[in-house]
């Protein structure tokens, strides 16, 4: 098996496999989450698709098909403090291809570059309920920092 990691220059020219990888971990998402997509929930990933000089977008091929992506974007917060982080926006590998180290060699990849712009620290988003991801973030270095809290209300019909 070849495997190659790609950095997308352009992503218009890739758009279609990174689409599909993209509509694979909605459904993931969709169904771990139990949430209706918007209608118009695939528009929405090309128009938030991380692109421009401050983001980076890498594809992992195996044998030429499109398996894993990782995309990262540069967060500069100076609004109350001094801090620049990379934020890894996506990380996605097609079922059967898990645990088998694509997501780790995209995040060295990912690593190299932030550090690369002496950029210090990673951060990403993970729900509880994703325990595959959970486990994944956390054997690739990352720990929690901060706490999304939710509170359910009822709502008069």
């Amino acid at each position: 098996m070849l495997t190659v990691i790609e950095e997308v220059k352009d992503l218009d020219a890739v758009w279609p496999e990174v689409e599909s990888l993209l509509v694979g971990l909605s459904d993931y998402s969709a169904e771990l989450l139990g949430l209706p997509r918007v209608p118009n929930w695939r528009e929405l990933l090309r128009e938030r698709a991380p692109s421009g000089p401050d983001s980076l977008t890498l594809l992992c091929r195996i044998d030429g098909e499109a398996v894993g992506l990782l995309s990262c974007v540069i967060v500069r917060n100076h609004l109350l403090y001094e801090e620049t982080f990379v934020y890894v926006e996506t990380g996605f590998v097609k079922d059967g291809y898990r645990r088998s180290g694509i997501t780790r060699a995209l995040m060295e990849r990912a690593e190299a570059w932030s550090r690369g712009l002496g950029i210090n620290q990673m951060r990403t988003t993970v729900h509880t309920a994703n325990t595959l991801g959970v486990a994944a973030w956390t054997g690739l270095g990352f720990s929690p920092s901060s706490y999304n809290m939710t509170k359910l209300l009822e709502v008069s019909p």
